[in-house]
């Protein structure tokens, strides 16, 4: 069965999931439970504005924010790479996004 799934307008990125399972952690005294819901990307909907010529996300301009932990969060205004050690060649091939860019030729 295919739908047609409501989206933010606002949102640059979306992302449709298949949902697979929730896992609920219980809190630590008065603290309530967290859960934690996984499932399977089926599609990912990204606005063109924010997809640069190599075929990557441009963060920079994007600006996502990311939790630092208590009540503190911080958004990407810079970005470097840092290529990891590795032997496999598909599998770093892979984390450069290389099949991203080879697949949109």
């Amino acid at each position: 069965i295919e739908v047609k799934p409501k989206r933010v307008e606002q949102s640059p990125i979306q992302f449709e999931c298949v949902y697979h399972q929730t896992i609920r952690l219980p809190g630590i005294g008065k603290q309530g439970s967290v859960d934690i819901i996984i499932g399977k990307v089926v599609c990912v909907h990204i606005k063109d504005e924010f997809i640069l010529p190599n075929g990557k996300v441009d963060v920079v301009k994007l600006q996502p924010l990311a939790r630092l932990g208590y009540f503190d969060y911080t958004k990407i205004e810079s970005e470097f790479e840092m290529v990891m050690p590795a032997k496999d060649k598909d599998a770093l091939a892979g984390l450069s996004g290389a099949s991203v860019i080879a697949s949109r030729e």
